[in-house]
Parts: C-alpha cells; structure tokens; sequence
C-alpha cells in the first residue's frame, strides 16, 4: 500500500475501512467504498462481482495454558462444548441472526479480531484464527494450536468485490494487480469449491 499511495498514484486520497462479517459488503452498497476484500456470501448477488484473490488458512486455537491445550488426545466435539467460544458478531443487518461455526454451549461475541485476539492472549475462551495473526504466539508459546479429533486448519478465500455497474477504475485496477503479484503464492480456489467451504466454517 505504501508504494502504491507514494509512487504510483501520490495525491490521490485513500480511505481504508475495517469491517466484520457484513460490514464490507453494506459499505459497498451504501457508496462508501469501491473495493472489499471480504468472504462473499453463499448466495449469488447480481449487482455485485467478485474474483477470487486469496485463501487465508484458519485454525483452532487456545492460550497454552487453557484446560483444552493440555489435552493429550484429538479434541472431540464434546471437549469444545464445554468451554468458552469466542465467535464474530455482525453489526449490519446483511448477515444478522447468522450462527456458523459455533459448537460451544457458551459463547462470548466480539465485533473485532483484535479484541478477540486478546482475550485468547489473556487466556480466555477458545475459538478459530487466521494462522498468519496467531503463528507468532503459537511460535513463542503464548497460544497453541488445538488438534481436533473431527477436523482440521480449513481455509477462507477472500474476493475482491465490487458493485457490478462500478468497476475499478485506473488506481483501482493497479491496486489489483499489484495485491495479486504479491499474492502469487497462495493457492488459487474454484469460486464454488471456496464457497462450500465458507458455509462450512466461518467463525
């Protein structure tokens, strides 16, 4: 980003959003926003195009100390439910009453990633994470790694979306291309094959 504002296009005013769940697509279709970079939902949206741009592998995890990280044989479903969930909450209404994902019979509900992230730091409730933002404290011993005796890390491809009838315009475009070159190493998914997995696993 930092070589796009600065070289390619320097006067031009950018405007960075940080959405959950629903949010970047409302900002889309409200006119706040050209680009998202987002899971698109199962259903098909006419007015809307994606193309697929990256998977993101996401994991189980727990702080070390948490009574599942000691656990010495695959995690059942039956461990996950009796502990504390941290799961995602939408604040729009495009995703409202959505509940994927979610095994434990008690669950605490952030709006953020960051705030969540924090409570597993600080040793509270379990939940899945982007591995890229946990490897660091799973690395270091802070957080590890839950091996699931029914599953496994699965993965959670990200679309650029835009409206159908507003494509990306000259800056855009040259974003694009350059997200995709740095980019070239993740495996590329089938829309399909990416959307299953999305309605299999979201929290």
């Amino acid at each position: 980003m930092g070589t796009w504002n600065e070289h390619a296009f320097p006067h031009l005013p950018v405007t960075v959003y940080t959405e959950g769940l629903g949010g970047a697509e409302q900002r889309l279709r409200e006119g706040s926003a050209r680009l998202g970079l987002y899971t698109p939902r199962a259903i098909r949206e006419a007015d809307l195009t994606t193309e697929f741009m990256a998977s993101i592998t996401m994991v189980p995890v727990a702080a070390a100390g948490h009574p599942l990280s000691i656990i010495r044989r695959p995690i059942t479903r039956g461990d996950l439910e009796e502990h504390v969930q941290l799961v995602l909450i939408d604040r729009t209404q495009i995703t409202a009453g959505f509940s994927g994902g979610i095994i434990s019979n008690r669950i605490w509900r952030f709006a953020d990633l960051s705030t969540r992230l924090e409570f597993l730091l600080g040793g509270f409730g379990w939940c899945n994470m982007p591995l890229h933002l946990v490897q660091p404290h799973i690395s270091n011993g802070v957080l590890k790694q839950l091996k699931l005796k029914d599953d496994g890390p699965w993965s959670l491809p990200i679309h650029v979306v835009h409206e159908t009838n507003r494509p990306p315009g000259r800056a855009g475009r040259w974003l694009l291309e350059d997200l995709r070159k740095k980019l070239t190493s993740c495996p590329r998914e089938s829309f399909d094959g990416a959307r299953a997995t999305k309605k299999r696993r979201t929290k």
